[in-house]
């Protein structure tokens, strides 16, 4: 894979080929790794909502906001990947649950007059008003009608953004396309998309630990400390993880288990790796 100057589908399934060739796997792992296969296609996933107040209908998928228009090519060339990759992702799954690809709706945010260069603050601003807005559409036709008011407040169940909370990843989290995401389709194997949680908010208190002076000063992204732990509301996942990251923040609080501070994610801990890693390297060069 490291041979591979940018992204390329063909190229990655090339290599992964090379590979199994040259390293062949026995006839018994083979169909071990089948069964286990199957098990897992058999387990349905939690993408569909479960919710007393969302229709029956009601659509699957999340909003990806572009805020960087330098590149067009670059961007249609996000969206063909990701969209082919949603297609694959739920191809193997149509049998056990059909309705997953009728129902799925990726939303694309793509108006440069009110994103263009905004960062996760703004775009959570955004998103905070469209999540009420969906809510409202999707909303039961056999329930009492919700009012904007009653969403944010949750007065009607006694606590803040109720509603949104148990509505599913929809409602809570958004994807950014910016430079260095556009940028990771030629610069890593795998391209990658900020995930931004919808109803984070910065810490009220950031008690940053002693530093010794000698101590490395890593290129921690957002945030106010320079703690690797600090949740600073966004982290960089890979496109390919479109649907496994959807069903993962279906559970509550999941976004705690799978959080970490960028430029760091999930599986890469090397910061010379991680994204970004060329315009670090330019910058210490």
């Amino acid at each position: 894979m490291a041979a591979i100057p940018e992204f390329d589908p063909d190229k990655v399934k090339a290599a992964r080929e090379a590979v199994v060739k040259a390293h062949p796997i026995s006839k018994d792992l083979w169909l071990a790794y089948s069964v286990e296969q199957e098990a897992e296609m058999a387990e349905p996933l939690k993408v569909l909502p479960n919710s007393l107040f969302l229709k029956p209908d009601a659509p699957w998928g999340l909003a990806v906001y572009r805020v960087s228009y330098s590149d067009d090519a670059a961007w249609d060339r996000m969206l063909s990947v990701l969209r082919q990759d949603i297609e694959s992702s739920l191809a193997m799954r149509r049998q056990a649950q059909p309705d997953l690809c009728s129902r799925h709706e990726l939303v694309v945010m793509d108006d440069a007059s009110k994103f263009d260069g905004a960062g996760p603050d703004k775009i959570r601003e955004h998103f905070n008003t469209w999540a009420v807005d969906e809510l409202q559409r999707n909303w039961r036709t056999d329930r009492e009608p919700v009012t904007k008011d009653e969403i944010v407040t949750g007065t009607s169940v006694g606590s803040a953004n109720h509603y949104l909370s148990h509505a599913g990843s929809r409602y809570n989290f958004c994807w950014i396309v910016d430079d260095i995401c556009l940028e990771s389709l030629e610069k890593m194997a795998s391209p990658v998309v900020k995930l931004v949680s919808r109803d984070w908010v910065p810490e009220s208190e950031q008690d940053e630990a002693e530093e010794d002076e000698e101590d490395e000063k890593l290129d921690w992204e957002g945030g106010e400390t320079n703690g690797e732990f600090e949740d600073v509301g966004w982290m960089y996942v890979e496109v390919y993880e479109y649907v496994d990251v959807w069903n993962l923040l279906m559970e509550d609080d999941f976004w705690l288990e799978m959080y970490v501070r960028p430029p760091l994610m999930r599986f890469e801990s090397d910061f010379n790796k991680a994204p970004g890693f060329w315009r670090r390297s330019a910058s210490s060069a």
